[in-house]
Formats: structure tokens, C-alpha cells, sequence
């Protein structure tokens, strides 16, 4: 069920974060404009993109939450993912990392049978004993990175440094 779905997910979390964002910048371009672009803009741009995907992509953050975060404080109950039958970063990683028991164990917790608070607990513990929580976790924080660095080849701006500020809350939210 969840063999090879590590880059889907991720993928799509991605594509559905950042569509947002590449919506407001696209509705900032004008058609007559774009004839004058040069290589400078262009580049600059492309930095933007790439900042905005990696941002969104740091936003594996929220995967993270129900596994870090009180539900009081997130407003969202830590069983939601599973009760929807979302499959999040944590436990694709989790399947990836873990071992045949772990895969079975993951697989039936998936199944949504019985109590939620009981399954999200062994769910819980299956992520952690993996790595796989670690393992998001460290992804989050490298893509937040790449997001600086893409941030970093454009001229220093008010804008660069908004966009900058949101890549940190991106991966320092806790709830």
C-alpha cells in the first residue's frame, strides 16, 4: 500500500503548499512587462520559485505536528490525519525505515479500525522507533535551508527579507 509513495507524497505536499504563493507572484506579472525582462529578473524569479517550493516543501513541519504538539495548541486533534486517511510524510518514512513487523503494524493502523486514540498512539510509537520522525524532521529543516540559500542570490530587499522570516516560521512552528 504505501511501498514507493515517499516521493508522491512529498510531491504533492509540496505542489499544494506552494501553489499559493505562485499564484500571488504570477498575478504580479504583467504580459507587457515580461518583454523587458532581463537575465537579472529572470534569475531572480526562478530564486523566488524555487525559495516558494522549498518553503511549502518545509512544510512537512505540519506532518509533524500531531507527533510533537499538543492538539489544544494546534486547534487540530492529533488522530485527524489518520481518521481522514491522509497519509503524511512520517508515516511513509516510517514504512520506508521500519521493518516487515513495523510495515504490518503501520498497515493496520491505516486500516482505521477500532480506536482512534489507541491506533494514533501505536502509530505514534511505530514513527518513533523507525526514525522516521527524526528523519521528516531533519527533511523539513534541510528544505527550509535550501529555501534561505535560494533566497539569498536575490538583492536585499524588504521582500527578500519578508520571504526569508517566512521560511524560519515555516520550520520553527510548533502548533
Amino acid at each position: 500500500m504505501l511501498r514507493g509513495r515517499r516521493s508522491a507524497v512529498y510531491s504533492l505536499r509540496a505542489e499544494m503548499m506552494s501553489l499559493p504563493l505562485a499564484v500571488a507572484c504570477e498575478a504580479r506579472i504583467r504580459p507587457r512587462q515580461a518583454a523587458s525582462w532581463d537575465d537579472r529578473v529572470v534569475s531572480a524569479l526562478k530564486a523566488v520559485a524555487r525559495a516558494g517550493i522549498d518553503v511549502c516543501q518545509g512544510q512537512i513541519q505540519d506532518d509533524l505536528l500531531p507527533f510533537i504538539s499538543d492538539s489544544r495548541l494546534t486547534g487540530k486533534p492529533a488522530t485527524s490525519d489518520l481518521r481522514n486517511g491522509r497519509l503524511t510524510l512520517p508515516v511513509v518514512l516510517a514504512h520506508e525505515l521500519g521493518g516487515e513487523r513495523d510495515r504490518a503494524v503501520l498497515e493496520d493502523c491505516l486500516s482505521r479500525r477500532g480506536d482512534l486514540a489507541h491506533t494514533f498512539g501505536v502509530l505514534r510509537e511505530v514513527i518513533e522507533l523507525t526514525g522516521a520522525l527524526a528523519t521528516a524532521a531533519k527533511l523539513a529543516l534541510d528544505r527550509a535551508r535550501t529555501a534561505q540559500d535560494a533566497l539569498m542570490t536575490l538583492s536585499a530587499s524588504a521582500s527578500r527579507e519578508r520571504l526569508s522570516h517566512f521560511a524560519d516560521l515555516a520550520i520553527q512552528r510548533s502548533h
